[in-house]
């Protein structure tokens, strides 16, 4: 469809199963002309649009430009339903002179409006959207629209070589591999508790759980650990096997077993999992405020930030 208020000759549609390599591609684009370096994979595309609730025909846009080639990317999805909702978008370096991002952070703006009016009643919707924090051109973009900035996350790596030692577990910790359908409940339930106080941590279902981890790119079962304190478990990593490194989607420590070294070992864990498999790089993202002094473990493990990113937030009016 041609849409009003783009160019001339540029057209709005919704994205097709086919479409998979020219989205990644303006993703991908736009990330190496911001960051220097591109974060999302082909796969993680294709793990968004498989994540629960999520349709593209509502919830992401394309924008081909005359030539037919796709030039812009948007897409919108509520990890707690129709209240807290992170919306995303992308345009090929060539576009950024244009209006074109101005016009798709409005699309995800009308669409996460329609989310909240469905919002439960006592709630508080909110919207979040995200830049790297020298993209000042979106700074500016965001503030024009009433968005705030809430939180910076950083991107950090580690190397994966000879020196990384031995995970060391506190004492009455057994840690064994993940079995599917006989640990899915329990570290399920580990990780909502872990999480419970994070920022705009959401409530996620077992089943959406299930949907949205077991789809995770690169996921080998193997490379997941959960930490037992005799029937209890006290915490889980898992690492994936991506392009061209290795990365730590998932890490929880129970309460009570935080500050005993268990997140140190779980993470020596999984490091070293991912250089027996030859990976020489690993890497994850951490919210820089968080309160459980994640990013101090992670420094220790022998991460450093790569990239930081910033997270504004505009709250939006619930159904009336």
């Amino acid at each position: 469809m041609i849409a009003a208020g783009l160019p001339a000759g540029y057209a709005l549609r919704r994205p097709a199963a086919t479409d998979l390599d020219a989205v990644h591609g303006v993703v991908a684009a736009d990330e190496i002309a911001a960051c220097g370096r591109a974060f999302t994979t082909r796969d993680d595309v294709a793990a968004d649009w498989r994540l629960p609730r999520f349709e593209s025909e509502r919830d992401a846009w394309v924008v081909a430009a005359p030539g037919g080639d796709l030039v812009g990317y948007a897409w919108i999805w509520d990890p707690q339903p129709n209240v807290l909702i992170d919306g995303s978008f992308n345009v090929h370096p060539d576009e950024y002179l244009s209006d074109l991002e101005e016009y798709l952070l409005g699309l995800i703006e009308e669409r996460a409006a329609e989310l909240a009016r469905q919002a439960p009643p006592d709630t508080r919707p909110s919207l979040a959207v995200w830049c790297e924090q020298r993209e000042q051109r979106r700074v500016e973009l965001f503030a024009r629209h009433g968005f705030a900035q809430a939180r910076e996350f950083c991107n950090m790596e580690v190397a994966l070589d000879a020196s990384l030692p031995e995970p060391r577990w506190p004492e009455g910790i057994v840690v064994r591999t993940f079995v599917r359908g006989r640990d899915d409940a329990g570290v399920h339930a580990s990780i909502e508790d872990a999480f419970a106080e994070h920022f705009r941590s959401a409530r996620e279902s077992l089943d959406d759980w299930r949907e949205r981890v077991f789809g995770f790119p690169g996921l080998d079962l193997d490379l997941w650990f959960v930490a037992w304190d005799g029937e209890q478990i006290a915490g889980t990593v898992l690492a994936v096997e991506e392009d061209d490194r290795g990365r730590i989607p998932e890490l929880a420590v129970g309460v009570q077993w935080r500050h005993r070294g268990l997140g140190m070992a779980l993470l020596l864990q999984a490091f070293r999992a991912l250089r027996d498999r030859g990976w020489t790089t690993a890497g994850l993202g951490v919210d820089a405020a968080n309160t459980t002094g994640a990013t101090r473990l992670y420094e220790r493990a022998g991460l450093h930030a790569t990239h930081r990113f910033s997270v504004f937030t505009k709250d939006l009016p619930a159904r009336a």
